[in-house]
């Protein structure tokens, strides 16, 4: 069967983290926290942001970018009731005591329909606004492409199109944007999903990551893609 391209990526970053964690399933201690595990906390924005992506081609706006005031407050109204619906079914988040979800649910959803200051969400809507102007295209897509003896998988979070000719990829991340481990050759999904998403008539793919962090922290790197093209998204508020 198909290879998942983040396992490829994993045993070139280093083979004998590879051998321990996906081959031998040795466990690693996570720090104590708080807040929801990282695992956790990353599954449930990921939920959130299909959701609301889904809904968002669905309802036949697929462009988050600035428009009317009317059209903003829509599209955050609708991000707040897509994470109500996530958070509210999420077993981890109904697990922790009643002070931890609320502080929870203020840092999530602060700002989408409310004065209070931009939570992780309004902040995550507001950079999407200011991003170039794309429009959603698919969801949760799996993919597959073959490298020399090797039938790899994987499924990018998100394909907006940009432009006329061009596929932006992007992959939601928790933590920071992996921009070195991209220059230095050792995140290569970006590249596969370029080639198997390239057509004649959008024949250009760039791939980035989309950091989601929290509050106030959220950014877009680790392009790859044709030169000119990454240049100039990277130069702009992306």
């Amino acid at each position: 069967g198909a290879v998942p391209i983040t396992a490829f990526e994993a045993f070139l970053a280093c083979p004998a983290r590879f051998l321990y964690d996906q081959v031998l399933r040795v466990d690693s201690e996570e720090p104590w926290d708080p807040d929801l595990p990282a695992v956790a906390h990353g599954s449930l924005l990921h939920r959130v942001l299909q959701r609301f992506l889904r809904e968002t081609m669905v309802n036949g706006a697929p462009s988050l970018q600035a428009a009317a005031p009317e059209a903003g407050a829509l599209r955050a109204r609708r991000l707040h009731d897509a994470a109500c619906a996530e958070l509210g079914a999420d077993r981890s988040l109904a697990a922790l005591k009643a002070s931890q979800r609320e502080w929870i649910l203020h840092e999530w959803l602060s700002g989408l329909v409310d004065d209070g200051p931009a939570g992780l969400l309004r902040t995550w809507l507001d950079h999407e606004a200011a991003s170039p102007v794309t429009r959603v295209r698919a969801v949760e897509l799996e993919l597959e492409v073959q490298v020399g003896p090797l039938r790899l998988r994987g499924r990018t979070d998100r394909v907006d199109e940009l432009g006329d000719d061009t596929l932006l990829v992007l992959d939601h991340k928790t933590g920071q944007v992996p921009a070195a481990r991209v220059r230095a050759g050792l995140k290569i999904q970006g590249v596969l999903y370029g080639r198997a998403l390239a057509t004649e008539s959008r024949p250009n793919v760039i791939s980035g990551y989309a950091g989601v962090r929290g509050p106030g922290d959220v950014d877009r790197g680790g392009w790859a893609g044709p030169a000119e093209s990454v240049a100039e998204l990277a130069g702009s508020r992306a």
